[in-house]
């Protein structure tokens, strides 16, 4: 029985033993087969780690899809979790949204311990993409993976989120909120919504989450002083700068 997938021209035959590419795929091999079966593999692919290094070397992320779901539908088949990181970027790089989302599922659906790095990879992706809704709903959704969230998905989404005038406020509820899914602001949190309120001309927001840093045991650094230093001299407020770099002074903030 031979199966046949066509993409932009791009033939994927698959038969009982074994399974052809054409000449311009990386992995092609002599006499135009690649990846042979043998006694201990199940798959016309070959090994997890040998689709895994396909689909890495492929430069149309359709076509990585595509072998993807083809290995998929091999029995005894489960793609390594690195394959599914790799594939996300490349979709995502390219804007097929949607089917980040499927395999989303699919990695749920295939009990592969999940790591803070998918969600790493799928903020940078929403970043790239300039997506704040999705980047905001990645990190509501990590706990439904069993994952807890890290500071630097919160401040990568809170970074992601001031840098759109309309969802200062989203960010701040979701800054506020955090400790709910298990991780706390820490001081590049409080930074971010402190220069985004400054910027915002909201500096009396600004100043009370400075003062807030200190009542929950975070420690301000020089750039927390500096955002509001610079903020208080561009309202020409030059005395309220000046106190604060004497409070900075004598904390032995350097």
């Amino acid at each position: 029985m031979q199966r046949v997938f066509v993409r932009s021209k791009t033939l994927i035959s698959v038969t009982s033993n074994c399974i052809f590419f054409p000449p311009s795929l990386p992995f092609y091999l002599q006499n135009q087969q690649a990846f042979h079966s043998n006694s201990n593999r199940n798959t016309p692919f070959g090994s997890p780690t040998r689709v895994q290094k396909l689909i890495a070397s492929q430069s149309d992320p359709l076509l990585a899809k595509e072998i993807f779901d083809v290995a998929s539908r091999q029995p005894n088949f489960r793609h390594t979790y690195s394959t599914y990181l790799i594939l996300i970027l490349k979709l995502g790089r390219s804007k097929h949204f949607s089917l980040i989302d499927h395999l989303l599922r699919c990695i749920k659906s295939d009990s592969h311990p999940i790591t803070p790095t998918l969600f790493t990879y799928l903020i940078r992706v929403y970043a790239e993409a300039d997506l704040p809704d999705k980047a905001l709903k990645t990190f509501y959704n990590i706990l439904h993976f069993n994952c807890k969230p890290l500071p630097k998905h919160l401040n990568r989404i809170l970074e992601i989120l001031v840098s759109h005038r309309n969802y200062i406020r989203p960010a701040f509820i979701l800054f506020k909120d955090a400790h709910r899914y298990g991780v706390e602001p820490n001081t590049k949190s409080y930074n971010i919504l402190m220069r985004a309120f400054c910027l915002n001309r909201d500096i009396s927001i600004a100043y009370s989450l400075f003062n807030k840093m200190f009542k929950r045991d975070v420690v301000p650094d020089i750039e927390s002083y500096r955002i509001l230093m610079q903020a208080l001299c561009r309202k020409s407020q030059v005395n309220g700068a000046v106190d604060l770099l004497e409070d900075m002074l004598n904390k032995g903030v350097l």
